[in-house]
């Protein structure tokens, strides 16, 4: 996580400063710094989850938009 931070503040960057970092990510981030334990810096309700939680399921959506048989569909999710 303290290399997160630091990320954040252009640590690894190619011109010393972070270019992009989501709203959840940076949330977190900012929590550990301010000495919350590592285990309760993630969000904890419905609204945590932001576009990237979308962004890393919707790929599935358009995989099995076709299939019909509930089986196939639940061993493809699986297979994810």
């Amino acid at each position: 996580m303290k290399k997160f931070a630091a990320y954040r503040e252009g640590y690894w960057t190619p011109y010393g400063s972070m270019f992009d970092i989501g709203r959840a990510t940076d949330d977190a981030i900012e929590r550990f710094k301010r000495g919350v334990p590592i285990e309760q810096c993630g969000g904890a309700t419905e609204f945590d989850n932001g576009n990237g939680a979308l962004m890393r399921i919707s790929p599935l959506a358009f995989t099995l938009w076709n299939e019909s048989d509930f089986s196939k569909r639940q061993a493809e999710i699986e297979r994810w």
